[in-house]
């Protein structure tokens, strides 16, 4: 093996994107909550007086929401929700030394900001993220291009994942795959193809 190829969302990253959707749920409706609950004590007496009204009332709560629930937001949710796999990171940085380590990722690009920004993809040549390159996974496009990038054959390149759906493709054209599902069983898995830590 020369070159060994991560994933983002739910290897590097602690967690996928459907966790960090709950996440936001989660937080957008304790801040609607906690808005609603501020703009009612507030204006409650006069719309019970009939001095506002309800549309008074929501189109307040509207503005308070846009005030709050923002890029800025997003950040603060996905930075607490989509923590990096430090242990794993560890790893990478010992592979480096004898492999082309890469990453390919779907991701948008507040995601890829965010991730630059933290350092995390400083550890990876070459560095593939869709909304960069114009392909998402499972794509064979994708795959050419890494292989392309590499100048290597699929044979000597171990791609890891945590969705199976992405595995199939680079699977049929030669890479030794690795179904991610924690660090334990990565080294287990990496061992297999003859690359030791």
């Amino acid at each position: 093996m020369r070159a060994i190829l991560f994933d983002a969302g739910g290897v590097l990253l602690k967690n996928r994107l459907e966790e960090l959707d709950s996440a936001l749920v989660r937080d957008i409706q304790a801040s609607v909550a906690k808005t609603v609950r501020k703009i009612r004590k507030e204006l409650g007496p006069a719309l019970l007086l009939g001095k506002r009204s309800t549309n008074d009332f929501l189109t307040k709560v509207r503005e308070e929401l846009s005030k709050r629930i923002g890029e800025k937001h997003y950040r603060k949710v996905y930075l607490k929700t989509m923590k990096t796999n430090k242990e794993l990171l560890s790893i990478v940085k010992y592979l480096k030394k004898h492999y082309r380590v890469g990453l390919l990722s779907n991701t948008s690009n507040l995601h890829a900001q965010i991730n630059r920004e933290r350092g995390l993809y400083a550890h990876f040549d070459p560095l593939l993220i869709s909304c960069e390159i114009g392909h998402v996974k499972p794509q064979r496009g994708v795959f050419e291009l890494v292989l392309k990038k590499l100048a290597l054959p699929a044979q000597e390149c171990v791609f890891i994942d945590d969705r199976p759906e992405h595995l199939e493709i680079p699977r049929s054209m030669g890479f030794h795959v690795v179904h991610f599902q924690n660090n334990a069983q990565l080294l287990r898995a990496l061992a297999r193809t003859g690359i030791c830590i």
